[in-house]
């Protein structure tokens, strides 16, 4: 049984070596398919995948399948549920073909239309069509059996009819129409190619090479697909034919070398973005086609890797223009392949707990049951050792802990319960426990393997202590807690530091030896105390290129700074993908990548030249980026002498060049899928209440407008990016109820109770690997009030209110009337209405601007035909002291603010003591002025005068001062210009915040203390650049900066200057400097810069 296991592991060992790097996930009738029977595939212009099944016609948003079916064949939306092909007209119409005739899907209303006779007979045309193809110019082509092909071009809806009898095309039934660079191409049912010219619609060529090579009675049903390299491939149940349009020929020895591996028909041709050619075969899997080398691969079904071809008959191939190919199969629905779905190979191995490398690059891998592999990557020859009951030349235990190659070749293999062992020239040396023998093994139970500089071999056994081992001598030493000041001893990790230190992890604490002295001392935390390990657990302890100590705890990940005596604890918070830290191990960037019991994190670690400290931005993958399922295991993790990681967990291998990953750089675009009120879909076009809500489908709609009742709603919306999208954020948020983006993977956003008004859903989506979408979506959302609360509504309730104020008006006056007034009290109140009178007369303009009285705040004149000066205010308000005659200060007009300074986006005037401030906002339009009145209390610490132009003496020095702790500003001749003051103020704010990668327009607009709007046109204006560009460009210049006089690698740089990731940084540094990053780098260097 243990024999049938180890061919099982070496079996899946070859095949993966064979497998060529193709990985596929999988949608079958589980995933929501009607069938699993595929005809046809397509990608329509809003972002929607289409199926045509054997079953029903089903459309897929990366999250959800809806599946269009006939349950009555003569009033359902199909003729027929076997879908058989599906096309996309210029009015975003699908015309899908059935094995009952076409049916018409209005994308715009999202219904069916199964009389296309009428469709026909509206173009000029009698008929049904057998046969339907539209062209790259949105020109539809349609057969009509027995009659010919009518040509129909809906924008200038003229038709050219191509007919049997009338001697425009030879007679005969066509199975397929394509075009190419010669024109619109038929095929015969004989083999028979016509290609029609595109201006005239006359015969340009045939070919009747297949009909000769067949026979004249032979026939079949022939498909065309042309490349982009404009070869035209022919298949049918009977073979395969290759027309080289451009050499006007046909390519026999390509044909011949693909029928060299299989002889079975060809059902599918499709070409990705690569170039390649993928042929579907029936029972035969793919067979992929490397056109310049010549090169041919050919993918199968594996049934024990669920990575590969779900069934080896491909009946629909579709390349998008992702890069995404859609496989469909006969019997097992759809496969779907894209470099970016899976970053990491899996190698199904067995449990893996330990993994070598030796001299001649082959792996040596350790498992917990199977014994030890030894495999040559490249060869795909796997060996494999297990312990025998008979014999001594084997390993002594299957439970491999750990492995070590020493500088002499030799391998080190620790066991569980079995010692330890030695192999070198296929042969084993085993090394147990003797009881009673201080000269052998603690412990036949080894948790870690190190070696020293003199070639000691270290041993960290799970109960006996420390030891070290003297191959040449056969010593053993024995450090344990009772010998030596060891933490425990129960060793799980050995970490030979370069400063000739040897760090020991147990499971209840942290010792140092210094390996001169042979003395240990433990450690809890930092050196001083200040802080301690997340836990005392340790599982491994590992030192990076910076001289950083990594730590790996069951709580988390601990870095420790020996150079300053700094600890830094990581967890979930920080960007681990889990507590369970297992293994670590540093690349060839200096990058560090963790295994944790829940996936991988890829940790940048970045210096602050300023602090000396470290950040560390970290990414997540888990298995849906190709990860094995369950957990790695602890330190089995190895970075091999071509940069290539190992990763070693329950399921197998994972393997991956960092600089090799394939990183989904497809910006998602964002389309709407469903709406829902009261968690019930709304069908477009029926009625809800009393309205209807969708008059047609989401993504045309040009709002969608509620009654006040209904205003607990759904939106549901997806992204065209496929590549893992489970994995695609998206951001959304609702301007009119709140201006914060709200981040979910749930692809839908959901508000109840909203208030009536007008709102607008915006919608972005960024990718599985961090890119974010250009393009959003955005619905408008209208919730229509109750009439109480109408226009009209408030309009009657002001017209009643003028009428209640006028009705008591009237009947105070008249009881006024009433009454008898004393002679001396009426004589008194004329004397003090004249002398109002008088006073007011002083003030008198021609504007309608009034005097606003204050009892004790003063008063504020807005004049506009003339000058009013404090002398007049006060004449107004009280008699005039000389203290205040002292004080006086004049209030400009605004017009002959306006003539003296033309730009002005704020005027201030303030008047001393009791004034308040009157602003002259410029508004959208420039004839327009806002003036806004703000009370003395509420005066801003700094009042700005600005413009584009410089205003003087606004604000008299003498306002300034007598405001006390409010401070005015006015800008003198001599002053900075207010334009280079906002450019350097913004310029400062984003230098102090250049590591921050949020950093966002609305911030900096609100720092300045200025509208987003007003800050896009004063940048402009300025510097040339948006807001974004501004920000951006500081952030290149600085970036430059450090790539000159530092030593930082280009990931450390990028996250310096606030760049999320290390490709768009280099994408726009390389836009900005004309190189990429890394040679300017060089080149800076080289020169001394």
């Amino acid at each position: 049984m243990k024999k049938l296991g180890l061919v099982m592991v070496l079996l899946c060992l070859s095949l993966a070596v064979s497998a060529g790097g193709f990985m596929f996930k999988h949608l079958e009738v589980k995933d929501g398919l009607s069938s699993n029977q595929i005809n046809d595939i397509f990608k329509d212009s809003e972002g929607f995948m289409w199926f045509a099944t054997t079953s029903g016609l089903n459309r897929y948003d990366g999250s959800q399948m809806k599946v269009f079916r006939s349950y009555d064949l003569e009033s359902g939306p199909l003729p027929d549920n076997c879908a058989q092909k599906v096309q996309e007209d210029g009015k975003k119409r699908l015309w899908i073909r059935t094995a009952a005739g076409y049916t018409v899907y209005d994308s715009q209303t999202e219904s069916f239309n199964r009389d296309v006779r009428t469709l026909l007979w509206e173009a000029g045309i009698d008929g049904v069509p057998a046969l339907t193809y539209i062209d790259k110019n949105k020109n539809m082509w349609f057969y009509i059996a027995s009659k010919g092909c009518y040509l129909y071009i809906p924008e200038s809806q003229l038709l050219y009819p191509l007919l049997f009898d009338a001697g425009q095309l030879p007679k005969g039934e066509i199975t397929d129409i394509s075009e190419c660079s010669d024109g619109v191409l038929l095929i015969y049912n004989t083999g028979m190619i016509v290609c029609l010219n595109k201006d005239t619609n006359k015969i340009n060529w045939d070919l009747k090479e297949i009909p000769k090579e067949l026979g004249n009675n032979k026939y079949e049903i022939f498909s065309f697909f042309v490349d982009r390299e404009e070869d035209i491939w022919v298949y049918s149940p009977s073979g395969l034919w290759i027309y080289n349009l451009k050499e006007k020929k046909w390519q026999k020895e390509l044909s011949d070398l693909i029928k060299q591996q299989s002889r079975s028909a060809v059902l599918s041709v499709a070409q990705d973005l690569q170039g390649r050619i993928w042929l579907g075969r029936e029972h035969d899997g793919i067979n992929i086609l490397n056109k310049s080398t010549g090169e041919i691969k050919t993918l199968m079904h594996q049934s024990d890797d669920e990575r590969s071809l779900q069934d080896n008959t491909v009946s629909a191939l579709y390349g998008d223009s992702n890069g995404m190919m859609w496989v469909g199969t006969w019997k097992k629905g759809i496969s779907y392949y894209h470099e970016s779905i899976f970053k990491f190979s899996l190698d199904y191995v067995g449990d893996v707990t330990a993994v070598e490398e030796d001299k001649n690059g082959d792996l040596w891998i350790g498992t917990s049951n199977d014994g030890l592999i030894h495999w040559k990557i490249n060869a795909g020859e796997p060996q494999s050792f297990a312990r025998e009951t008979s014999g001594t030349n084997s390993l002594s235990s299957d439970a491999v802990s750990c492995l070590l190659r020493a500088k002499d070749g030799k391998l080190w293999i620790g066991t569980l319960g079995g010692g330890l062992d030695c192999y070198d020239n296929g042969r084993f040396t085993h090394y147990k426990n003797i009881v009673k023998n201080s000269n052998s093994l603690a412990d036949n139970n080894i948790g870690a393997l190190a070696e020293d500089k003199s070639g000691i071999v270290w041993i960290g056994t799970l109960g006996g202590g420390l030891q070290s081992f003297n191959p040449r001598t056969g010593e053993f030493n024995t450090y344990n807690t009772t010998t030596s000041d060891l933490a425990f001893n129960s060793v799980s990790s050995l970490c030979m530091t370069r400063d000739n230190s040897l760090i020991i992890g147990t499971s209840r604490g942290l010792s140092v030896m210094d390996l001169s002295t042979k003395k240990i001392i433990s450690l809890v935390g930092t050196k001083s105390g200040k802080t301690r390990f997340s836990n005392q657990n340790i599982n491994q302890v590992y030192e990076d290129s910076r001289g950083l100590i990594w730590i790996a705890t069951c709580e988390g990940l601990n870095i420790y700074n020996p150079k300053v005596d700094e600890l830094t604890i990581l967890t979930e918070e920080n960007g681990l993908s889990n507590l369970l830290i297992a293994g670590i191990v540093e690349d060839d960037n200096s990058n560090i990548w963790i295994t944790s019991a829940k996936g991988l994190t890829h940790i940048i670690p970045m210096l602050d030249s300023k602090t000396g400290m470290y950040d560390f931005r970290c990414n997540i993958y888990d298995e849906r980026d190709g990860l094995q399922r369950s957990g790695f295991n602890q330190r089995s993790v190895k970075k091999l002498s071509s940069g290539e990681i190992v990763i070693g967990g329950v399921y197998g291998i994972n393997r991956f060049f960092p600089d090799e990953i394939k990183y989904n750089e497809v910006l998602p675009n964002v389309f709407f899928t469903h709406f829902l009120l009261f968690n019930k879909e709304v069908e477009v076009g029926k009625i809800y209440g009393d309205k209807v809500v969708l008059d047609k489908a989401l993504n045309f709609a040009n709002q969608v407008e509620l009654d006040y009742k209904q205003n607990m709603f759904c939106v549901r919306f997806a992204s065209d990016n496929y590549i893992i999208p489970e994995k695609v954020e998206y951001a959304y948020k609702l301007e009119g109820f709140s201006d914060e983006w709200i981040t979910t993977k749930a692809g839908e956003a959901i508000y109840t109770n909203l208030f009536p008004g007008t709102y607008l859903l915006r919608v972005k989506a960024i990718n599985s690997d961090g890119f974010s979408g250009n393009e959003e979506a955005s619905l408008k959302i209208i919730v229509v009030p109750p009439f109480w609360l109408s226009t009209w509504a408030y309009i009657l309730y002001a017209l009643l209110f003028v009428c209640i104020i006028l009705l008591m008006r009237s009947r105070m006056c008249g009881g006024k009337r009433k009454v008898e007034q004393p002679e001396e009290q009426s004589g008194i109140e004329e004397d003090e209405s004249d002398k109002e009178s008088e006073n007011l007369e002083l003030l008198s303009y021609k504007s309608e601007e009034k005097i606003v009285p204050e009892e004790d705040s003063g008063v504020v004149v807005l004049a506009h035909d003339e000058s009013v000066s404090s002398e007049d205010m006060d004449e107004a308000s009280h008699p005039k002291t000389v203290e205040e005659e002292e004080e006086i200060v004049e209030i400009k007009t605004i017009e002959s603010v306006l003539a003296e300074k033309k730009e002005i986006d704020t005027v201030s005037t303030i008047k001393t003591q009791r004034a308040r401030v009157i602003q002259l906002i410029e508004g959208e339009n420039s004839d327009e002025y806002i003036t806004h009145i703000v009370p003395e209390d509420e005066l801003p610490e700094v009042i700005i005068t600005a413009g584009s132009k410089k205003v003087d003496n606004i604000i008299p020095p003498a306002i300034s001062e007598m405001i006390g702790t409010k401070k005015a500003v006015s800008y003198s001749s001599n002053d900075e210009s207010v334009d280079e003051k906002l450019l350097g103020t913004a310029m400062k704010y984003v230098e102090s915040n250049i590591s921050r990668s949020d950093l966002s327009v609305e911030e900096l607009s609100r720092e300045l203390g200025m509208s987003r709007v007003n800050l896009y046109k004063r940048l402009v204006a300025m510097t040339g650049k948006t807001p974004i560009e501004f920000i951006r460009a500081i952030r290149l210049k600085h970036a430059a900066k450090l790539l000159r006089e530092t030593r930082l690698n280009i990931s450390e740089v990028a996250y310096q200057v606030g760049f999320n990731n290390p490709k768009y940084f280099t994408k726009y540094f390389k836009e900005e400097f004309g190189m990429l990053p890394s040679v300017y780098q060089e080149e800076k260097q080289e020169q001394g810069e």
